[in-house]
């Protein structure tokens, strides 16, 4: 029998709230089982239970397969899960072929991630992924035309603090949503402000689209970790840490402030307007029936203003002080209400300090020699024509190329530039992940700090600051770049761009994956 796909139908109807269950699947040293079925089991006989998630590569790029246990809970459970699909250590081919083993076997509900950085078992090494990782908006796009049908869930992160950051994260949610996303799922965050300034900044711009927010069992680890940018996205406070230790010496150990927390997150999310939230970090059966019932109770019996209340009043040290969940002076598109959350007044922005000269130059440069100037039949397009026929001009072109752009970009050699498209800043050289059309989630909070290389600044607040001085923000919010062909490393860009042999000229053409018949008897022999 098919499984329901209570996920997609619900999400698709106006004013549903549902509920994910999320299951991190372990390395494959590690058992999965018996925790895997026991969450199986809540979500079949839990109504209020939509879908069972399951994670992709999380604490290692050598985890179980998440298919194979993706289609175990879908059998246990009877209800469609909702399957991760990290952009860590995967290009556009294997994620060919990743979704079409989703379609063989009947899945077709995917959260596409761009995925953290690798973890390490040594000190301070940075760990590559040999595939690298692949742009979450190419990812959508590309699953959405493969698969017209998949419900496509896409993730960001709210928990930015300062404007550069928070505005390219919703810049990339934007372009999510316009290249096929169904869904946005947010970024786990324990501040209640950031969470209603998502639904708000969405309802502003004429974003109408499910928004389910992600929980996390609150624990002091958690916040630890968070602190010590082991969970990219992450958010936490010295405060907040101190105060989840405090719940320790509660005679359940904090067992029921905890459920509260989240009880409270759930009820508040409902009355901001968000479409769902997502549970992570407990698998413990009774726990999770225990926050679920609360959160009810909770929705049933109090306004908005009593259950901001309440949490204001759980958030508060033994001496009384209230914790503070948030960087100090961080950045919200809208104002203080007074009390805690988000007026309906839109916060000033403030400009990047100085005119980009940097931009200008490049730009100037992009129009003397490129834009219309290497139209087929153009004297620039003639010479590169010639060029591209004569095999012994690559080197040179190559070389020369590299020597113009690597002082003022870092020029990577990767034969097909997107430098027009991001602002003039080159995304291979200045993103760990090379991502071009937006950043990734993992950005640190205090400086804007990019989540794999310590001290290097995020390439997409390079980015925003050049776009917004040009006043072509705007213009780089709306660019897509589709994915690049690897194999025009260390070709000159120049005549890939005028021969139409790069990402913009010839972008990859998917072909929509049949699924396969199923084995039927042999014809009779006549």
């Amino acid at each position: 029998m098919k499984a329901e796909n209570l996920l997609k139908n619900r999400l698709a109807e106006p004013g549903q709230f549902i509920i994910t269950l999320e299951y991190t699947v372990p390395d494959v040293a590690d058992p999965c089982m018996a925790d895997l079925e026991s969450l199986a089991k809540l979500v079949a006989e839990d109504s209020r239970v939509a879908a069972m998630a399951l994670t992709d590569r999380v604490p290692s790029i050598t985890t179980h397969d998440t298919i194979d246990l993706a289609i175990r809970a879908r059998d246990l459970s009877g209800k469609s899960p909702l399957v991760h699909l990290s952009g860590k250590n995967r290009n556009i081919d294997n994620l060919r072929e990743r979704i079409q083993r989703f379609v063989d076997n009947d899945l077709e509900n995917v959260l596409i991630l761009t995925g953290d950085k690798p973890r390490s078992e040594l000190p301070d090494s940075t760990v590559l992924c040999p595939e690298g990782f692949l742009d979450a908006v190419q990812a959508v796009d590309y699953t959405r035309k493969l698969c017209p049908d998949f419900f496509i869930a896409a993730a960001v992160s709210s928990f930015k603090y300062s404007q550069a950051s928070q505005t390219m994260q919703y810049m990339k949610m934007k372009k999510k949503i316009d290249h096929g996303a169904n869904a946005i799922f947010n970024q786990v965050g324990l501040d209640m402000r950031k969470i209603q300034e998502m639904a708000m900044y969405a309802k502003a711009n004429n974003i109408n689209i499910p928004l389910v927010h992600a929980l996390y069992w609150p624990t002091a680890m958690l916040a630890k970790l968070a602190i010590q940018d082991e969970l990219p996205g992450v958010v936490a406070t010295q405060e907040m840490q101190k105060f989840l230790e405090s719940l320790g010496a509660d005679p359940d150990k904090g067992k029921g402030r905890r459920t509260k927390i989240l009880a409270l997150q759930t009820a508040l999310c409902r009355v901001f307007g968000l479409a769902g939230v997502h549970f992570g970090g407990v698998k413990n059966v009774a726990i999770i029936k225990g926050v679920l019932d609360l959160a009810d109770e909770l929705s049933q019996n109090n306004t908005k203003d009593q259950l901001w209340q309440q949490w204001q009043e759980l958030w508060k040290m033994p001496d009384g002080k209230p914790v503070n969940v948030a960087p100090a002076n961080g950045f919200y598109f809208f104002q203080n209400d007074g009390n805690g959350l988000n007026s309906e007044i839109p916060a000033a922005l403030t400009p990047p300090a100085g005119p980009s000269l940097h931009y200008k130059l490049m730009n100037m440069i992009h129009d003397t020699f490129f834009e219309d100037k290497i139209a087929e039949g153009k004297l620039f397009w003639k010479f590169y024509n010639w060029a591209h026929k004569r095999s012994w001009t690559a080197g040179p072109l190559n070389w020369f190329e590299w020597l113009c752009k690597y002082p003022l970009v870092q020029c990577q050699h990767c034969g097909s530039c997107s430098l027009p498209e991001c602002g003039y800043i080159c995304v291979e050289s200045a993103c760990a992940k090379h991502l071009p059309n937006g950043p990734c989630g993992g950005s640190k909070v205090n400086d804007d700090e990019c989540e794999v290389i310590k001290g290097k600044q995020c390439a997409w607040v390079k980015v925003y600051d050049q776009a917004y001085n040009a006043g072509v923000l705007g213009q780089v919010a709306s660019n897509y770049v589709p994915p690049k062909n690897i194999a025009l490393k260390n070709t000159c860009s120049w005549v890939n761009m005028a021969l139409k042999l790069d990402h913009r000229g010839r972008p990859i053409e998917p072909i929509i994956p049949e699924k396969k018949a199923p084995a039927g008897p042999a014809p009779e022999k006549k």
